[in-house]
């Protein structure tokens, strides 16, 4: 059968630490209806793929300093927050779309 849902959470969870620790973040804060993600220092997010999102996406993306960027998502998305976060992750491990 499959698993119960707080072991798939513990899982996904580390998942995200993970890729946390391999992309150089240091924190995801999930609030009611945005994350703010903390880079370290040594992020492997260059600046110019924030600056590309947030110049695609300024609803959905903000900098906030340059240590951290707000991304805004729907009630609805929030009721699935590691498919959130999955999804944060992958936007910022692509590289900036050409100008």
């Amino acid at each position: 059968g499959s698993a119960p849902e707080p072991a798939v959470n513990l899982g996904s969870l580390m998942e995200a630490r993970i890729r946390c620790r391999d992309l150089g973040i240091e924190r995801v804060a999930l609030l009611r209806a945005r994350a703010v993600v903390r880079l370290h220092p040594q992020t492997r997010v260059p600046a110019s793929t924030i600056d590309a999102l947030v110049r695609a996406a300024p609803n959905r993306f903000k900098r906030l300093s340059d240590s951290e960027v707000e991304v805004r998502f729907s009630p609805d998305e929030a009721q699935f927050p590691f498919r959130l976060v999955e999804w944060i992750f992958a936007r910022l491990e692509a590289p900036p779309p050409q100008a």
